[in-house]
């Protein structure tokens, strides 16, 4: 089981670092068209803000890894826990962005607060895309006689 939360949380975490970078870059170029700067620079962008999210992400796929281990031994239906994943997924992907930026700069606001609606709605999305494996394993017991 715990081999199953890791892969849930690894595909979860690492959907949410390779398509959050593309995904902003959509949303901003929807956000702000003037200021697109060709593919090579989109490219650019995107290739040096994977590796830094992977880095910087670490600590919050752990938590998630925990999280999935914790809330697959509960009896709760596949739904309620995707649920459960989903909003702590959400606040994973916050947090960090508070954490390390505080909303301090008026300037960087807009993008902060892009930014991390990008990677929680990555990480929702990857909760519900990929399999949940079940609990199996909660009911059963070797008895020797």
């Amino acid at each position: 089981m715990i081999y199953d939360a890791f892969r849930y949380s690894l595909k979860v975490w690492l959907t949410s670092v390779i398509l959050s970078p593309i995904l902003y870059v959509l949303v901003d170029s929807v956000l702000n068209p003037k200021y697109i700067s060709g593919l090579l620079g989109i490219f650019g962008f995107i290739s040096y803000s994977i590796p830094y999210g992977l880095m910087l992400s670490i600590p919050s796929w752990g938590l998630l890894w925990i999280s999935c281990i914790f809330i697959n031994k509960r009896t709760a239906t596949v739904r309620l826990k995707k649920i459960i994943l989903s909003i702590i997924g959400a606040i994973l992907s916050l947090l960090p962005f508070y954490l390390l930026f505080h909303l301090d700069d008026d300037n960087a606001h807009e993008d902060v607060i892009t930014w991390s609606i990008c990677y929680s709605v990555i990480i929702i999305a990857g909760v519900w895309f990929y399999k949940l494996s079940l609990n199996h394993n909660r009911d059963k017991s070797i008895v020797k006689e």
